[in-house]
């Protein structure tokens, strides 16, 4: 091989790593930007507490209705944290959904990314909620 040729090889493989990296930081940033927008709200069985979190998990909304006083504070208190761990519960599918929707399921990121929404919040089937 000729020192042409190796200097081609070698110019080649930078340009094909410039373009990975390239394409991993789009990815990236693609996937961040859905993520940030990711919320998913639930409400419970009487239809009168209803929780959203956003991607990290934390209330961005609470809403009550009228219903609720008939309890006691126990029973609203659990029933509000009932239902903003099982919105929690399904942010692991509204991760998946994002990745599906962009790199892909199989991908390293992709894989990466669902991981660690599972391995956090997990499954919905985990935590007994559908």
């Amino acid at each position: 091989m000729s020192e042409e040729d190796i200097h081609g090889v070698g110019e080649r493989w930078i340009d094909d790593w410039k373009r990975r990296s390239d394409k991993l930081l789009s990815d990236t940033n693609e996937v961040a930007a859905k993520m940030d927008k990711l919320r998913v709200t639930a409400t419970n069985a009487d239809n009168d507490v209803r929780v959203t979190v956003n991607a990290r998990g934390a209330v961005e909304d609470l809403r009550l209705k009228d219903g609720i006083r008939s309890k006691s504070i126990e029973d609203m208190a659990s029933e509000i944290m009932t239902t903003m761990r099982k919105a929690q519960s399904q942010l692991a599918e509204g991760a998946r959904r994002v990745v599906v929707g962009t790199v892909g399921a199989e991908s390293d990121m992709g894989k990466a990314t669902i991981d660690g929404f599972n391995r956090r919040f997990g499954k919905t089937e985990e935590r007994g909620q559908s």
